[in-house]
């Protein structure tokens, strides 16, 4: 993976995040989802990457949804599927 600057970091999941404080950590893909769609409707709810790469940050391949769906989505990807699962990921 590409060298992240200095306050940035992975998750074990090597998902990149960034420190809010000191013992704070939120991954990238949240803040961005956060920032661009709101908080999520439901507790409960994680942002997806539609698109299947951990380290997009596009706007538009981020969603809420529960972790069920974030799951189908992840064995979709890892089946060799390509492209952006809209399908799977309703934003309600």
């Amino acid at each position: 993976p590409p060298h992240l600057p200095h306050g940035f970091d992975r998750n074990q999941g090597g998902y990149p995040r960034l420190r809010l404080r000191h013992d704070t950590w939120e991954t990238l893909h949240r803040l961005v989802c956060f920032l661009f769609t709101g908080p999520p409707k439901y507790d409960g709810r994680e942002c997806a990457h539609l698109c299947g790469r951990l380290n997009c940050l596009c706007p538009h391949h981020l969603r809420w949804v529960w972790r069920s769906t974030n799951r189908r989505m992840a064995e979709w990807h890892k089946e060799g599927r390509q492209g952006v699962v809209y399908a799977l990921s309703p934003q309600k």
